[in-house]
């Protein structure tokens, strides 16, 4: 069965080459993964009759799991549709064609904890999410799935992101007697060899510009443990120089490790520490701030900018987009790995091998 998995999913690459020239999914990937979901229906992977049943019945040949898309209607259409601006029959379609592309990805348990933990968010409104305990199996998978959501609210998008990422950040902290695996560090040098590569070619602006935080992410967590957090309040004066030696300025999260209350405050939940870099990294960062001098600044002048992540779209900058998100930080990710990794360098890996390679030492997986 995974011999013949494998094969029929390589047709899949298709579907995500044609994703990584989006930031969402549309209409046109709904009516694809309908197709996708027939061609698994005839190879016996899905026995349910279409791809609009309630529940799907998936076959591994070891066992046959249902998913239930029994989400509540009217919980979806309390706290979520205003947000999303889809109807409820539109957002279990995207949540379907999320499955479908997942298939040869993730194994039969994590799909079924995804549509799991659909069911336990719809129930919480946005807005108190943070008030809320709601347990979620895998908050990393359903951070990816609103990533790719289209949605009528950017602001309400970020807010499910900012709190799925803090889970992720929290089933880590919590982790005390399970080991993670790491990836070898072939993948992690070959990675970083990629990006050398790719940097050091001839590339454009708005390239260089919307590809820059994926690069210094790499290379600063390379030297300095970094939430995604705390990387993306980087200060727009991050960088100083000081007797010829080079200095980056970091807000480091005040309660990590410890017992403080959070105080929903930058200033008193975060502290500026400073830490030695390369000179190059320096110049890069520097090079950086000259290049989006003129863009438009946020009220906590953190060093990234919204619009190279837009343009790069051919798209103007909403104007609720005052910060660069964890949003824009996945996008980026996922058509660095497909644009890049995959199309421009030809290392094409299953992602639940190649995934590994932006791993547990850097946590990019989280953010």
């Amino acid at each position: 069965m995974a011999e013949k998995l494998q094969a029929i999913v390589k047709s899949s690459w298709n579907m995500f080459e044609v994703l990584s020239d989006k930031s969402y999914m549309d209409s046109d990937t709904i009516k694809e993964m309908k197709i996708k979901f027939d061609e698994y229906r005839k190879n016996n992977i899905f026995l349910n009759h279409s791809f609009e049943d309630e529940r799907w019945i998936i076959n591994d040949e070891y066992q046959k799991r249902g998913i239930y898309f029994n989400v509540s209607k009217d919980s979806y259409r309390l706290n979520y549709q205003k947000a999303t601006g889809l109807v409820f029959d539109e957002f279990i379609r995207y949540l379907k064609s999320y499955l479908v592309m997942s298939i040869g990805d993730l194994v039969v348990t994590t799909l079924i904890n995804i549509a799991n933990d659909i069911k336990n968010i719809i129930n919480i409104p946005i807005n108190m999410l943070n008030e809320k305990k709601i347990y979620l199996a895998i908050p990393v998978q359903l951070n990816n799935f609103f990533e790719l959501l289209p949605f009528a609210d950017e602001n309400a998008k970020e807010q499910i992101s900012v709190y799925l990422c803090e889970c992720c950040d929290e089933k880590i902290l919590n982790q005390t007697t399970d080991k993670r695996e790491l990836c070898d560090f072939y993948s992690y040098f070959r990675f970083d060899h990629v990006l050398d590569l790719y940097w050091n070619s001839n590339l454009s602006e708005k390239e260089w510009l919307f590809y820059f935080p994926i690069y210094l992410w790499w290379k600063l967590t390379a030297i300095i443990p970094t939430r995604p957090r705390e990387y993306l309040l980087l200060p727009r004066d991050c960088i100083y120089r000081e007797n010829n030696n080079y200095y980056i300025k970091m807000r480091k999260n005040n309660l990590k490790g410890g017992n403080g209350k959070v105080k929903y405050n930058i200033n008193e939940d975060y502290s500026i520490r400073n830490f030695p870099i390369t000179k190059i990294l320096y110049e890069e960062i520097l090079k950086y701030i000259e290049l989006t001098d003129s863009f438009e600044d946020n009220e906590i002048h953190t060093l990234f900018r919204t619009e190279p992540h837009y343009s790069f779209f051919e798209k103007k900058k909403l104007k609720m987009s005052r910060y660069y998100t964890y949003v824009n930080l996945n996008c980026a990710l996922r058509l660095f790995y497909y644009n890049v990794v995959m199309k421009k360098y030809g290392i094409n890996i299953l992602r639940n091998k190649e995934k590994s390679l932006f791993g547990d030492k850097k946590s990019i997986q989280y953010i």
